[in-house]
């Protein structure tokens, strides 16, 4: 129907009475979820117990805080509207972009006038629109996106001005998750060799390297060994999300270096502000009028 015109189909859907979307690999949010979810059960069931008589019984409430953050920023930035521009159909606009636009190996370009500065901006092909600053077109759902920074396949959804703080604050837990399972867990560990002094403890300790295992310490070396397989990948990705922030710039444009948002020379602090303090931008998406944002509006995004 649609290619006949030649607009290509978009690949989200709207859920939920039109509150959540539905990216192509949507299911990719609950294997995140499961990840989440099984060490958990394994620390709560066979190492909390312990540690909350031997050290505090805090221990239980700030996990149960840090995991519920942790699941609701995930499904959170995978069900949000990342900052979709909903396309247009083909139209005279298309005959403006040949017309009046820079033609480059990438699409057609023109030059917009934002009070005294002259911003680039580029014509997308597939949404038929002249693109804001930072916005690119995702592949996977076949949208632009505001501000895109990648499409993220553990969240299931392109990560856009609108979820970005959430994807932020799902990166951060889940660091944390990690490091307190991580930390609890070998402090249990120690306790299940330590016995009497500590000459007797180190010969506890190698009395287990050669004899097998004991069944009580199976659960802190499982989560030993997920956390530190895990960790090295999610603190990688922490210090990457971080350093993004401190820059001002997206992945995608940190990529093309090129084209890098000048934003990044207002200062780390200005760049956290805007991040996380920043004014909530509405969505453009309307699925009973299909409304967009004309050409001669873009000065509107343009933040």
């Amino acid at each position: 129907m649609d290619r006949a015109m030649g607009i290509q189909t978009p690949k989200v859907r709207m859920t939920c009475g039109n509150r959540c979307l539905r990216s192509p690999d949507y299911s990719s949010a609950w294997s995140s979820f499961g990840l989440i979810v099984f060490p958990t059960v394994v620390f709560i069931v066979f190492v909390l117990p312990e540690l909350t008589v031997t050290i505090h019984p805090i221990l239980p409430v700030i996990l149960a805080y840090s995991i519920a953050l942790n699941i609701a920023s995930l499904f959170v930035a995978s069900g949000m509207d990342p900052g979709i521009f909903p396309r247009r159909p083909p139209g005279p606009i298309d005959a403006e972009a040949k017309e009046k636009g820079k033609t480059t190996k990438n699409g057609f370009k023109k030059n917009l006038i934002v009070g005294e500065n002259v911003i680039s901006v580029k014509y997308c092909n597939t949404c038929h629109f002249w693109r804001p600053p930072a916005c690119s077109h995702c592949s996977t759902c076949n949208h632009c996106v505001d501000r895109f920074d990648h499409h993220c396949p553990w969240v299931g959804n392109c990560i856009g001005k609108r979820n970005y703080p959430f994807f932020v604050v799902f990166v951060l837990t889940t660091n944390f998750n990690i490091a307190y399972q991580l930390a609890f867990s070998a402090t249990h560990l120690t306790l299940c060799v330590k016995n009497g002094t500590q000459e007797d403890s180190i010969d506890r300790f190698i009395s287990c390297l050669t004899e097998p295992v004991p069944k009580n310490i199976i659960p802190d070396l499982f989560l030993l060994l997920y956390g530190f397989g895990a960790g090295y990948m999610l603190v990688s990705l922490c210090c990457y999300t971080l350093s993004m922030i401190y820059l001002g710039t997206t992945t995608h444009l940190n990529i093309q270096a090129s084209k890098r948002d000048k934003r990044k020379m207002k200062g780390a602090f200005k760049n956290l502000w805007r991040i996380s303090c920043f004014p909530w931008r509405p969505t453009f998406i309307d699925i009973t009028k299909r409304e967009v944002i004309p050409t001669a509006d873009l000065s509107q995004v343009i933040s």
